[in-house]
């Protein structure tokens, strides 16, 4: 018969692998939406580069820069590009500033196969492409393109999860022939790659996502709380955000409280919750202070020696909470690697201005400080006590 901790733990293990499964399922978009996998010509988000002048061409891939006027030579064809290369320039700078992903390519070969209802047409080679307005007007742009050349990761992921068509060490400059092998041997229907170099804004940030919980399954395993997420009641019980019945009420001791900005009691709660040790989820419209608990809770945990990692789909939820510490003059404990290794420069001055700013810093004298704000703490709870009897019911 088996223990009842083993059956703990096997249910513990079901649960978690049944809700990896669906995790992965609800990232992976593989769907006709997808650019990376079904990519179209468009009026406009998207640049052919078949009619641009070979040589010009030529040397734009060989070393990286070009004018985009000096790639087409006819008039009308020049103009197109402009118009076209205006709007990718405006997605491309909009996914780059609200979610900080990269999305500006240029891709080399298109692969297809047969596939009911849809048109796959997938980017063989991407290289990334920062697009630089010339003038204000918009009338062109500087092209620079990276020194990378990467296989299109969503295209190897699809053939690889749904034909079995893997590619061992894929390889740039043998990209074609291994792809072409591997969907001969799978038998994917009708696969060609076609040459064609085009222009488009990509994405794929959720792919690196979905390989890290395809790769995580005994880290997920070992998480209290990914099992808790998952339903096991077991972890959910020992993540509890409930009050323990024996914790030690609440102290407003000045040399306790790090808060760097005004917190009423609901944002207090979810503060000392988070220091003693617990999750929770914060829900709340915008306005009632989210960002300002969270500027609240990052210079706590700093104080008391932790790292915390602030993770925000958009620029705009980093920049609100980044601009309140920066507000109290904390703007040196945050690394802002938003833009990730992309820019690498701003980031390692970041880092040297705040190490050297560190070894200059000396303790503050806080006594007064602290003097004066348990005198306000004594009077308020003596105002609040008063108001409590006045209003109270005869």
């Amino acid at each position: 018969m088996s223990e009842p901790s083993e059956v703990n733990d096997a249910r513990r293990l079901q649960l978690i692998s049944a809700a990896q499964r669906q995790w992965v399922d609800a990232l992976t978009d593989l769907g006709g939406r997808n650019t990376l996998l079904y990519y179209k010509d468009r009026r406009a988000g998207t640049l052919d580069l078949a009619s641009a002048d070979p040589d010009v061409l030529e040397r734009f891939e060989k070393t990286g820069r070009a004018r985009l006027t000096k790639l087409f030579t006819d008039a009308d064809e020049r103009a197109d590009a402009i118009r076209r290369m205006q709007t990718i320039y405006r997605k491309s700078r909009e996914l780059t500033e609200e979610r900080g992903i990269r999305a500006g390519y240029l891709a080399t070969g298109l692969a297809r196969w047969d596939e009911l209802f849809l048109e796959p047409a997938a980017p063989v080679l991407l290289r990334g492409l920062t697009i630089t307005p010339t003038r204000a007007r918009y009338d062109d742009f500087d092209l620079t393109l990276e020194d990378d050349v990467e296989v299109n990761p969503v295209l190897l992921h699809k053939l690889a999860s749904v034909f079995g068509a893997v590619v061992d060490k894929p390889a740039p400059d043998l990209i074609a022939g291994q792809l072409a092998k591997a969907a001969a041997n799978a038998e994917v229907p009708g696969f060609t790659i076609e040459k064609r170099k085009v222009i488009g804004t990509f994405t794929y940030a959720k792919l690196p996502m979905v390989r890290d919980l395809e790769a995580a399954g005994d880290l997920l395993a070992d998480s209290d709380l990914v099992a808790a997420i998952a339903g096991d009641p077991v972890a959910q019980q020992l993540v509890s955000a409930a009050p323990d019945a024996d914790e030690p009420p609440r102290t407003d001791d000045p040399e306790d409280d790090y808060s760097v900005l005004d917190a009423d009691s609901s944002q207090r709660s979810a503060i000392e919750t988070v220091l003693a040790g617990r999750s929770l989820v914060i829900h709340g419209p915008p306005g009632t202070g989210k960002s300002q608990t969270i500027a609240n809770l990052i210079a706590a945990m700093v104080a008391r020696g932790r790292k915390v990692l602030f993770v925000a789909e958009k620029r705009a939820a980093i920049d609100a909470v980044l601009s309140r510490l920066v507000g109290v003059g904390l703007g040196e404990l945050v690394l802002d690697i938003h833009e990730g290794t992309r820019d690498r420069q701003r980031i390692a001055a970041g880092l040297g201005a705040t190490l050297d700013l560190a070894e200059h810093a000396t303790a503050p004298d806080t006594t007064a400080l602290h003097r004066r704000l348990t005198d306000r703490q004594q009077r308020l709870r003596r105002h609040a006590a008063a108001l409590h009897r006045v209003h109270e019911p005869w």
